[in-house]
Parts: C-alpha cells; sequence; structure tokens
C-alpha cells in the first residue's frame, strides 16, 4: 500500500512527497537498507529496466494485435471492443504493473543517505528552533500569568481602599454639609444678635437721656421749693417763663422721637405743658388776685 501510495504520488509529479515518505519510514529502515544498497543499486537497476523494457514491448505488442483483430472483427461488436478498450484504459491508469512499482522503489532506494541526512538535520534544527520558541513562550505566559496574578491582587486591594475612601469621603461631605448649615444658622444669629445689641444701645442711649432730663427737671422744681422757702417775695423775679422753659424741653426731647418710648416722652412732655398751662393760668389768677386784695385794703 505504501509503495502504490508512492507510485501515484510520482505520476502526478509530488517527488518531494515521496522523499518526505521515505525520509520519515523510521531509522530501523534506513539501517536495513545501508549495507545492502551499495552491492545490489546496478544490478536490481540494469534488472528493473530490461523488465520493464520486455513489458513495456510486449504491452506494445498485445496492443497491437487487439488493434488488429478489433478492425477484423468490426462488424462482430463494435460496441464491446469500445467497452473493453476503455476499461482496459482505465485499468491502466489506476492500476500500474508490478515492474513499474519495483522501479519506483528502486529509485526510492536509490536517493542518497546525505540528502536525508541532511533533510533530518534540518527537521531536527527545526524542531530545536520550536522547542526553544515554546520554552520561550511558555516562559513568558508563566510572567504574565505571575503578573496578571499580581495585579488582579493589587488591583483588589486598590478596589477596597477606593471604597474606604469613597465611604469617608461622602462621610466628609455630610460633616461639612452639616457645618455649612451651622454656619448659616450661626451668621442668621449672629445678625439677630448685632441687632438686638444695637437696639440695647440705643434703650440705654435713651435711657441716660432721659435721666438727664428727669434730673434736669427735678432740679429746676428743687430750685423752685428753695425760691418759695427762702424769698416768697422775688419768686416773681427768679422765676423764667413758662414757654421758654417748654420749648427748650422740647427741643431737647427732638432727637429721641424716633425711638420705641417717643410716644411716652410725648405723654410724658404733653403733661409738663399742662402743668405749666395750669401754673401760669393759677400764677395770672394769684395776680389779678392780689391786685383786688391791694385795692380792697387801699
Amino acid at each position: 500500500l505504501k509503495y502504490f501510495i508512492i507510485y501515484i504520488m510520482y505520476l502526478n509529479g509530488n517527488s518531494t512527497v515521496i522523499d518526505d515518505i521515505n525520509r520519515y519510514d523510521g531509522k530501523s529502515d534506513r539501517k536495513k537498507y545501508n549495507g545492502q544498497k551499495n552491492s545490489t543499486n546496478e544490478s536490481q537497476l540494469e534488472s528493473t529496466r530490461r523488465s520493464h523494457r520486455r513489458k513495456h514491448s510486449s504491452k506494445s505488442r498485445s496492443l497491437s494485435k487487439t488493434k488488429a483483430s478489433s478492425s477484423n472483427n468490426e462488424d462482430f461488436n463494435d460496441n464491446s471492443n469500445s467497452s473493453m478498450a476503455n476499461k482496459l484504459r482505465r485499468h491502466k491508469k489506476t492500476k500500474p504493473s508490478a515492474n513499474e512499482t519495483d522501479g519506483l522503489i528502486v529509485k526510492g532506494e536509490l536517493i542518497p543517505e546525505r540528502d536525508l541526512m541532511e533533510a533530518l538535520s534540518e527537521k531536527e534544527t527545526l524542531i530545536s528552533k520550536y522547542k526553544t520558541k515554546y520554552s520561550k513562550l511558555e516562559k513568558n505566559y508563566q510572567e504574565v500569568t505571575s503578573k496578571n496574578s499580581n495585579l488582579q491582587v493589587l488591583l483588589e486591594k486598590c478596589e477596597a481602599e477606593y471604597n474606604e475612601l469613597h465611604t469617608h469621603y461622602e462621610e466628609l461631605i455630610k460633616h461639612v454639609q452639616s457645618l455649612d448649615q451651622e454656619r448659616i444658622n450661626n451668621q442668621l444669629g449672629n445678625k439677630k444678635v448685632v441687632a438686638e445689641n444695637m437696639q440695647l444701645h440705643e434703650d440705654v442711649s435713651l435711657l441716660k437721656i432721659l435721666i438727664y432730663r428727669l434730673n434736669v427737671e427735678l432740679q429746676r422744681y428743687q430750685d423752685k421749693l428753695r425760691l418759695l422757702n427762702v424769698k416768697p417775695d422775688e419768686e416773681k423775679t427768679e422765676t423764667t417763663d413758662p414757654a421758654t422753659e417748654s420749648k427748650r424741653v422740647s427741643e431737647a426731647w427732638g432727637h429721641v422721637n424716633n425711638h420705641a418710648l417717643a410716644p411716652l416722652l410725648e405723654a410724658y412732655q404733653e403733661h409738663l405743658e399742662e402743668k405749666n398751662d395750669l401754673i401760669r393760668h393759677f400764677r395770672n389768677e394769684m395776680d389779678d388776685f392780689g391786685g383786688k386784695f391791694k385795692e380792697i385794703v387801699a
């Protein structure tokens, strides 16, 4: 079967395939045929050539005879002869003769041992190169896998740290937002406190003015009492005009009318003006009564 395949490949022109098959037949076959090739190559070559020539001549003669007989017997059966000829041709094409296979075997055995060794050395060098490349690739693959595993571990650590930092960052954001809200509330409270402080300062200044005015009024009444107790005859000459007094008092109270205590102060001012009016009225009546009394006495 092997030699038949070699022959078919030889007919097709694939000599390289025959060489490859002969190269890989095995070391045992090469050892067997190495000693016998040098002694029997020439004799086998001559014998195969002679047998091949004889077979070829016999075949040509048989073909000529068959052609002659077929030409003589054309009237007998043309279809049968043509079919037989086609079968013979197909058989010749598909099935080689034993001599031809022997010749091919001899030709295959006549391949030089040097070529076989060179081809084997080339194959071995290629295999060694492929082995070295494979070992390098395997080593690189192991290094890459180890680096990949290390990077995966590092990535997991980084992801865990990132998650922790993200949670801490969210907590800080919430704390900052709460501090901002507290700051806004403190600013509003501070504004309220500042407004209240200003109001209290105004109240204190108003109370100071009020105390000052009350002290002035008290001092004025004390002076009046002192004048009444000590010199009742000089009362008219020492007392001041109530109109000018009320005008002076109203001018003194003018800059505090815009405050919350302004209505109270205005009521107090009106009460003082009413008292001054009553005093003037009674003083006029006393003057009239004194004049009438003097007239009656005189």
